[in-house]
């Protein structure tokens, strides 16, 4: 599509370039629980067996609105997309072919007709591939395949910007969500690997109970429930707030 055509579908149209086409829409999908697949040359172009499902793109896995909408944990998938031949410039009058992704969690590996191109890691930024070099001639369409993978229980991989409000609905999933806690109670990351050790050894359906037992308060105020007062322990006085002056604007002298 040419700029003067554009129809607003351009991710920035400020910045549009006079040809490209978006490749969201419908791609190839698969789950690589084994994380076999690089073993087992899952880029390659004949490869077909993994990849047993659909998904919409731009929308996660976990999400409806992908065609899949599967909650469950899957650390490594894979993304395969057939391109027309026709559809792309191959690199003519010395114009170079560029494949923009708007951010794939976690890290990222990206092949093009069976050739590495690209390996990114961060989900929160954006990196482009250059497979100008890769486009083979006297092919009828190409094969741009993505590999994702993302561990929940990393705890020091990076997260987004997520709330969960844990401590009035325990529902425990994964250490993301021992990673808001610890960010709500101020715990040491020593202790939140405790808890996590301790949650991973217990049947799920008994997790949430367990996290209770793990949030309570600690202390005097929890002893055989007497209150702080009641254990010995002096509540803090309070001083009465001071009143502020108030100043007049008397202008200049």
């Amino acid at each position: 599509m040419r700029a003067t055509l554009q129809d607003g579908s351009y991710p920035r149209p400020m910045l549009c370039r006079e040809h490209w086409i978006s490749l969201d829409g419908t791609w190839e999908f698969g789950y690589d629980d084994d994380d076999e697949g690089v073993a087992a040359r899952w880029f390659d172009q004949s490869a077909s067996g993994p990849f047993t499902r659909q998904i919409r793109v731009p929308y996660p896995p976990e999400s409806p609105a992908s065609l899949i909408g599967d909650r469950q944990i899957h650390p490594v998938v894979w993304y395969r997309r057939r391109i027309p031949r026709e559809s792309l410039p191959n690199g003519r009058d010395g114009h170079r072919v560029l494949i923009h992704f708007g951010a794939v969690d976690f890290r990222a590996q990206v092949w093009f007709d069976g050739q590495l191109i690209c390996r990114h890691v961060g989900g929160q930024t954006p990196f482009t591939a250059d497979v100008t070099q890769a486009m083979a001639a006297g092919t009828d369409e190409y094969v741009l395949v993505v590999r994702a993978e993302d561990h929940p229980d990393d705890l020091e991989q990076p997260r987004g910007k997520r709330a969960l409000r844990l401590l009035e609905q325990p529902r425990f999933r994964s250490a993301f969500d021992l990673l808001m806690l610890r960010a709500q109670l101020g715990l040491a990351p020593a202790e939140i690997a405790a808890w996590w050790t301790q949650l991973q050894a217990v049947a799920p359906e008994q997790r949430p109970a367990l996290l209770d037992t793990l949030t309570k308060p600690r202390g005097p105020a929890s002893l055989a429930g007497e209150s702080a007062v009641d254990a010995g322990v002096a509540a803090p006085e309070r001083s009465a707030p001071r009143r502020r002056r108030r100043r007049r604007y008397r202008g200049p002298a």
